[in-house]
């Protein structure tokens, strides 16, 4: 009796496995088309910004699914990506006038 419980078990999990795994590589698909699809150089720094934030994003959506803890995994991606923001808002104007001030 407790053989078969384990064996559904095992089948659930990777079978779960499987479903979020499916579910991810249309995501993954669109995330490497829009953060890596650019023009960028082979040693570039935003190629390696690009590289971390795709294996980032990606990684939580699977996580999301394959947890179905998504609360904690859609909070850490806004967080991430309101700092992320505002980091690459204020290169941009420091980089375009030469100070903070706009």
């Amino acid at each position: 009796m407790n053989l078969g419980l384990t064996t559904r078990l095992k089948n659930h999990q990777n079978s779960k496995w499987i479903k979020s795994l499916g579910l991810t590589i249309p995501i993954a698909a669109i995330l490497w088309i829009t953060l890596l699809g650019r023009n960028l150089e082979v040693l570039d720094i935003n190629l390696l910004s690009a590289t971390i934030s795709y294996l980032f994003f990606t990684g939580l959506f699977f996580l999301m699914h394959y947890t179905g803890n998504t609360y904690k995994y859609r909070r850490l991606f806004f967080v991430t990506l309101s700092i992320c923001v505002v980091i690459g808002l204020i290169s941009h104007i420091v980089e375009a006038s030469g100070f903070m001030t706009p």
